[in-house]
């Protein structure tokens, strides 16, 4: 893989739309670590110590969603940590190639 392909892959993951948390243009992996902790967030606020009925259905949904959520942050950050594998792999071999 020649450098403009690395690079050109590369470019296609970044935003210089939006930052990260180190002011740096942001990436589809920043996107995804931002979304599985709004998620992981979200699921945070469907805890079942304010229901307040007495019908057992609501809660265990609640709690069904609450799991749910939290396994899909869980997932998330596992893409995001594959794809910036990924993303760092095919520079370095690109680099690789260029010597």
């Amino acid at each position: 893989m020649n450098d403009d392909v690395a690079q050109s892959i590369r470019d296609t993951f970044v935003s210089v739309n939006a930052m990260d948390s180190n002011y740096e243009p942001a990436n589809v992996v920043d996107g995804l670590y931002q979304l599985a902790d709004a998620v992981g967030g979200a699921a945070k606020h469907l805890g079942l110590q304010d229901a307040s009925t007495p019908m057992g259905a609501i809660e265990a949904h609640a709690k069904s969603i609450h799991d749910s959520a939290e396994m899909i942050s869980g997932a998330l950050g596992d893409i995001a940590e594959s794809l910036a594998l990924i993303a760092d792999a095919t520079w370095e071999a690109s680099k690789l190639r260029s010597e």
